[in-house]
């Protein structure tokens, strides 16, 4: 356990320093993150059963785990790439170190551009009650907004075993800044608005019968992504 937020990329520079030298010369780190394998290494989620600390990293990207002030878990099937349909595409990404011979350590800012399916609005209180919804908020509702912020889902990886056996892992996500608040960061010119994380849904084909869904995903959980299931994508920056 470190003793501040802001020192677990610090903790764990050493150990992503191997990896980066065992991976090779492209392997890009981006707070805590791989790019090779973003999609993948997005889906973190705050563990439920640990409140070790309140504090969070101000300066790691909400779509880090960095950014974090608690403990956060992975799904052991995102180990493997196998078996997985990519829903979104990376645009662009890039944080900046606190110290730029220090690559692995501290950052200062980060965003992420995602091409991608946007589902939404829905009501903050209505993911609450929503059992494969994990947000990123502790018990005194540590997510920096109110009960009328909107909340989006952002679909990143489709996983199908067999015919009974469907899932889809993504991002819920909040509106930060839209294009006429704030000039945007990044290269692209197609997106509209600034996006934060705010939390984390893996939503399986069982739950199509349960009726516990949120709406657009039953139609790619009941066919699969064969081409029945073809949803607009926009690019979105999150930061």
């Amino acid at each position: 356990m470190v003793s501040y937020a802001e020192d677990k990329l610090v903790a764990c520079a050493g150990v992503a320093e191997l990896f980066a030298r065992a991976l090779g010369l492209q392997a890009e780190y981006l707070a805590g993150l791989w790019r090779d394998s973003l999609l993948f290494d997005l889906c973190w989620y705050r563990d439920p059963d640990t409140n070790t600390c309140s504090m969070r990293d101000p300066h790691a990207p909400s779509w880090s785990w960095a950014s974090q002030g608690n403990a956060v878990r992975f799904n052991c099937c995102l180990l493997s790439i196998e078996g997985h349909t990519l829903l979104s595409e990376v645009v662009e990404c890039a944080t900046t170190p606190e110290d730029p011979i220090l690559p692995f350590g501290r950052v200062t800012a980060g965003h992420l551009l995602l091409r991608t399916p946007l589902f939404g609005p829905y009501d903050l209180n209505y993911l609450r009650s929503i059992s494969s919804v994990f947000l990123d908020e502790d018990d005194k509702g540590d997510i920096q907004m109110d009960e009328s912020t909107s909340m989006w889902i952002v679909p990143l990886l489709y996983r199908h075993e067999d015919s009974s056996s469907r899932e889809v892992r993504g991002l819920v996500v909040h509106l930060y800044m839209t294009q006429s608040d704030t000039a945007l960061v990044g290269s692209s010119s197609e997106y509209t608005g600034i996006y934060q994380r705010a939390g984390y849904c893996e939503v399986s084909s069982w739950q199509c019968r349960e009726k516990v869904i949120i709406g657009p995903l039953v139609d790619l959980l009941g066919n699969g992504v064969d081409g029945r299931w073809d949803f607009p994508r926009t690019v979105i920056q999150l930061v």
